[in-house]
Formats: C-alpha cells, structure tokens, sequence
C-alpha cells in the first residue's frame, strides 16, 4: 500500500498529514513506531516497516497504543536476545 493511500484509510487527507498527527514512541534503526490520534477518536500504533491495515492496532487511549508498542519492543528484545 502507498503512503497515502495508507494514511486515507486512517482518515487522513495524505501521509504528510498523518505523520504530523504522529507520535513517534520508538525509532529502530530506520523504523520509526508511531501512536495517532484518529480522525474517529480512537488511537492507533503502527510502525514504518509495512504499511498494511492489518497491522494497525486501535485503541481507545493514548496510554494503550504506548503500552502496546513498548510491549512490542520489549518481547521482539528478548526474543533477540534469546
């Protein structure tokens, strides 16, 4: 999927837009993870490796969509150093 196509289906008018709705809460290497604000109210974590739909997780808060990433971050650092 394109950028914006990508930020259209989150309810942005382009990708430009998206990212300055954006939160970057982890950057690895060239990878940042992001948590949005939606147009709808609920808050999305998504991060720059694949632009898909199916990996878009929404929430209900901020503190979520954070916690989710920083679990994220935390499981794929163990399994790394496993």
């Amino acid at each position: 999927m394109n950028r914006d196509k990508f930020a259209q289906m989150l309810g942005f008018a382009d990708y430009e837009k998206l990212i300055q709705s954006s939160e970057p809460i982890i950057r690895e290497g060239e990878i940042n993870w992001y948590v949005t604000k939606l147009p709808s109210g609920q808050w999305a974590a998504w991060d720059e490796w694949e632009l898909a739909e199916d990996r878009v997780m929404r929430f209900s808060t901020r503190g979520e969509a954070i916690a989710f990433h920083l679990g994220a971050f935390a499981e794929k650092c163990r399994a790394e150093l496993s």
